[in-house]
């Protein structure tokens, strides 16, 4: 291999190597050697010859396919992006390097950019989340043994810049059941999202094999799909159907594969969330007449509100949201949907 990169200099370059070699010694015909690479190898070359002297360590801009490789995740979709782009602003920052050259006081420079940058410290601590979950994955699999110093962040003050996510009033609801109209599909994925407590993402990916009218008490069973992955693996879970979202499911087609087919776009491999969520935070702050008004993701923390108002045990509310997986045995049994949905239920009697 050594050789073939040689093979690629100039006759007038190999000529001057071997006078070198012959008059100068090693040392300079080395030196003058390093130049001619540097200058007359392509990118690709240099890195593979990187490569061969230092081993099998990867630049920092590699990262993302690779781990995209490793996880099977697609290029073209929203969780690819956000790889890219928390990689990327370290690379920014600091320059692209093997992420063992960075040091602690490095990250820590880049972590008060940050901050000064006016991001919350909860953002940075979820792209350090991001980077440190594709180093790990990818320096595992490539056998890479160099420690890299992005775990366990120093962010100063880390949660106290916190804003508790607002909920929807009673009255504010009431008056989103009595405006959401019986047809509109923006209004039709408020009211399942309404009475679910699902995010934005599941509701879009629903598809009509996931829900069940058959049972005394009807449910979704949320599931991934080849176009929309599920947030962690405690989002995989059974919803109970009632209210609104039991009224707004029974009125669609499930003949057809998707709930929301107007969503998906087949050519990206994904659903249009971020469309959805502007179509319906727009939608619910014109019925409220309130550009301050929470947005369509406060419907899960209402839920759990809603939840705990009807002393349904913490365990049950999590696992209604997706926060926390079940050690029930009785998981996903016909008893345990109907405790959930008699909970779920008696959070309708203060709504019209």
């Amino acid at each position: 291999f050594f050789d073939d990169l040689k093979d690629i200099f100039p006759l007038d370059v190999k000529e001057s190597l071997y006078r070198t070699l012959s008059t100068k010694g090693v040392n300079e015909h080395s030196q003058e050697q390093e130049a001619a690479f540097m200058e007359h190898l392509s990118p690709h070359e240099k890195r593979a010859l990187g490569i061969l002297r230092e081993g099998n360590d990867l630049y920092l801009s590699e990262y993302a396919d690779l781990y995209a490789s490793l996880k099977d995740i697609n290029k073209g979709t929203k969780k690819f992006k956000a790889i890219q782009r928390d990689l990327g602003r370290v690379i920014e920052f600091l320059g692209d390097r093997m992420p063992h050259k960075y040091s602690k006081l490095e990250v820590n420079g880049f972590i008060k950019d940050r901050l000064a940058a006016g991001v919350t410290t909860g953002t940075v601590l979820r792209g350090f989340n991001s980077i440190n979950a594709v180093l790990n994955k990818v320096n595992d699999n490539y056998e890479i043994d160099y420690a890299h110093r992005f775990n366990k962040p120093n962010i100063p003050n880390l949660g106290n810049d916190r804003k508790e996510r607002q909920d929807f009033t009673v009255e504010e609801l009431n008056i989103l059941r009595n405006k959401l109209g019986p047809t509109n599909n923006t209004d039709q994925l408020i009211k399942v999202a309404l009475d679910t407590g699902m995010r934005v993402s599941e509701v879009l990916g629903l598809a009509s094999k996931d829900v069940n009218l058959s049972d005394s008490h009807p449910y979704i069973k949320l599931r991934k799909n080849p176009f929309r992955p599920l947030k962690t693996k405690n989002s995989a879970r059974v919803i109970p159907l009632i209210g609104l979202a039991l009224d707004t499911i029974q009125e669609l087609d499930l003949s057809q594969e998707w709930l929301f087919p107007k969503y998906l776009d087949q050519d990206k491999n994904n659903f249009k969330g971020d469309s959805a969520s502007a179509a319906m935070n727009k939608r619910i702050r014109s019925i409220l007449n309130n550009k301050q008004s929470p947005t369509s993701h406060s419907f899960r923390h209402t839920m759990q509100t809603r939840l705990r108002n009807v002393e349904c045990p913490a365990d049950i509310r999590e696992e209604i949201c997706g926060w926390k997986s079940s050690i029930s045995k009785n998981y996903g049994s016909p008893t345990d949907i109907k405790i959930k949905a008699n909970y779920m239920r008696e959070t309708l009697v203060n709504y019209c």
